[in-house]
């Protein structure tokens, strides 16, 4: 199965695809970076527009590199950085690279490690789109490379949409979350449990909710002989990885993990602050998830058919529910994680038909 997939057109549509999507990051994060000097320029031209552009690469390169110091403080009362405090593992990593990359330039070329951020960013979800693809063809059992270059424009067309969404860095862990889940699904269709859990640990690192990505699993390999194992491996590398954490009693307030505020109100819109928010804005944000997932509807009315398809829709409905209760409304970036269950629906069906 793997060796079907590097033939040369195949190569070259995965080829295609990290192009596209590193440009996508370059042109978003360059804008965001020009716009907001063009806006200084304009209150003070007293200094000069380089000069300004130069700025705000050194800001937005440290809002990349969010401070650690900030999860090493277990007094924290802002929800946002105390949920964050379990994903210094990961962040330490990814920090130390670009530090040294940093350290390792002058001033002047600060961009090349904005450069080397994106890039690192797009190699990330690029292994992504190949593991869904990989996926398709075990549960499909169809190697063409149109299906590869279908696969690739729709999921390149949930990342359009998607990359909207104005917290850039939160690519830092979410693009490696999204790889993880397609990787993991791969891997369950495969039986392969040390690769599981090597994913499983790269996603705990990375964020919380990589904690749960046992149950996929547990359902997809439901009935059998030491399915449980991820599932019950996915809190005990959370609590490892995080002992000291653990022992602080604020980690056991779950409000700090399901409703984000701030003081004197919602910080974000969430299910449990909708009254808090115009109905328009609510709507509006509504809207957006529901055309987010519009494709979705098409495909799950089709998997439902199939036993595999229905342990896809289950495993998509329970990341559904993780969304709409940790994640504000309208972030498509935290939705498009349902992008490797929908793949994988799609193959189940068509595999479902091929079979009748």
């Amino acid at each position: 199965m793997t060796k079907a997939w590097t033939n040369s057109q195949n190569i070259f549509i995965t080829f295609v695809f990290l192009c596209s999507v590193f440009l996508m990051l370059f042109y978003d994060g360059t804008i965001k970076i020009s716009n907001k000097a063009d806006i200084l320029f304009a209150t003070n031209p007293q200094i000069e527009h380089a000069v300004q552009v130069q700025n705000q690469r050194i800001i937005f390169l440290d809002s990349v590199m969010m401070n650690l110091e900030n999860m090493d403080d277990q007094s924290a009362k802002n929800h946002t950085i105390y949920r964050q405090k379990l994903r210094w593992a990961y962040k330490s990593l990814v920090n130390g690279i670009l530090e040294t990359l940093k350290n390792s330039l002058s001033e002047n070329q600060i961009k090349y490690v904005i450069f080397t951020f994106f890039f690192f960013q797009a190699v990330t979800l690029t292994i992504g789109f190949v593991f869904m693809c990989l996926s398709f063809r075990v549960l499909s059992a169809r190697q063409d490379e149109a299906t590869t270059a279908l696969i690739a424009f729709a999921f390149f067309w949930y990342y359009v949409m998607s990359s909207e969404t104005p917290f850039i860095r939160e690519g830092y862990f979410a693009f490696t979350e999204l790889t993880c889940i397609a990787a993991a699904i791969y891997f369950a269709l495969r039986r392969q449990m040390a690769a599981f859990l090597i994913v499983l640990a790269i996603a705990v690192a990375n964020r919380e909710t990589g904690a749960g990505m046992g149950v996929i699993y547990l359902i997809i390999n439901w009935g059998r002989r030491r399915a449980w194992i991820p599932f019950v491996a996915g809190p005990l590398l959370l609590i490892t990885f995080n002992f000291g954490f653990f022992a602080a009693p604020a980690t056991y307030n779950i409000s700090h993990f399901i409703t984000p505020t701030v003081e004197g109100g919602a910080a974000f819109l969430t299910i449990f602050h909708l009254d808090k928010w115009p109905l328009p804005y609510v709507m509006l944000n509504l809207f957006k998830i529901f055309i987010f997932l519009l494709p979705a509807l098409y495909i799950v009315g089709r998997a439902w058919s199939c036993d595999m398809g229905r342990r896809f829709i289950v495993l998509a409905g329970i990341y559904l529910t993780v969304f709409l209760l940790g994640a504000q409304i309208g972030d498509l970036m935290a939705a498009s994680f349902l992008v490797p269950f929908i793949v994988a629906m799609y193959g189940a069906h068509i595999g479902n038909v091929a079979k009748a």
